[in-house]
């Protein structure tokens, strides 16, 4: 007996934990956590961390008399430094970020080999204690929409010193932007028994398989709130799509095949994917016959 293998190269990844928009308090320390980036198939190789920060640019609109709007302004570098680059985790010390919003992104890289990936969060920072809101990154980059996704949120408030730190006692809400129920066309309610099992007032978000439009790219929030301060975590999802544009050809005779006597050349033709190499499985069967029922 035999069989074929193939082995598909997962590419190097970069992930900043606790999701790509947050909201952080600036008497809290900041911690911007890489340290779930790395390569799926060398767990053991050698990871360098490049930091930067920026404040972030308000977008310039066009001017009312319809002209075009000036460019941007250049992004301002944070006034901290940067971990050195074997670092997974920059903590910046409570009150060093005043309210702001900022541009965390780490690059990392295979010492030795030319590979690198880059993840960014943006951080707003808020006056006094706000609840830090942590989403958990997802094991794989896309979801397959006849899955279910299971999304794990936490949040606490930090030790300040005096006071311990709070991880109890919040209420929750999931909100989504961008999402589109694909059995209806309308826009997701997350609270609907039929799209999550879990509702949306639930640190733990489940949406059911089928419901998630597939090629589809979706944001879910989570607000976390604690004696009348709120703080939030956003994460993008990336729905997997199946190959497509493509067609099958039957050549190699002309006019009607005869059946056990002809040859027939069945060839899959123009077929695309966000995701390489494909992989190509022929089958037939009468016609009505399910895919089951069909031979390959």
């Amino acid at each position: 007996a035999s069989t074929n293998i193939s082995l598909v190269n997962q590419p190097l990844r970069a992930i900043i934990n606790g999701g790509s928009v947050r909201t952080a308090g600036e008497d809290s320390p900041l911690s911007i956590d890489a340290c779930g980036s790395g390569d799926p198939d060398d767990a053991f190789s050698t990871i360098t961390y490049d930091w930067t920060c920026a404040i972030e640019v308000p977008a310039v609109l066009p001017s009312a008399d319809g002209s075009a709007a000036p460019p941007a302004p250049p992004a301002a570098a944070c006034a901290v430094t940067p971990p050195p680059n074997t670092a997974c985790n920059w903590l910046i010390p409570a009150s060093t970020l005043s309210p702001n919003s900022y541009m965390f992104n780490v690059t990392v890289k295979k010492v030795g080999i030319n590979e690198a990936s880059s993840a960014t969060a943006r951080v707003t920072m808020e006056s006094g204690i706000v609840p830090e809101v942590s989403i958990q990154e997802l094991a794989f980059a896309k979801q397959n929409p006849n899955l279910k996704l299971v999304l794990e949120g936490s949040a606490f408030v930090p030790a300040d010193g005096a006071t311990a730190a709070i991880t109890s006692g919040f209420t929750f809400e999931w909100q989504v932007e961008q999402g589109l129920d694909v059995r209806t066309g309308m826009p997701l309610n997350l609270s609907f028994a039929n799209v999550s099992s879990t509702g949306n007032r639930r640190s733990t978000l489940v949406i059911l398989p089928n419901v998630l439009t597939a090629g589809a790219q979706i944001t879910l929030r989570l607000v976390a709130t604690l004696e009348g301060r709120s703080g939030k975590a956003e994460t993008i999802i990336v729905m997997n799509r199946g190959p497509y544009g493509g067609d099958l050809l039957l050549s190699g005779f002309t006019g009607t095949a005869a059946a056990l006597t002809t040859d027939v050349v069945i060839t899959a033709v123009n077929w695309n994917d966000d995701d390489t190499p494909l992989r190509y499985t022929f089958s037939y069967g009468p016609v009505g016959s399910t895919e089951a029922e069909a031979k390959s």
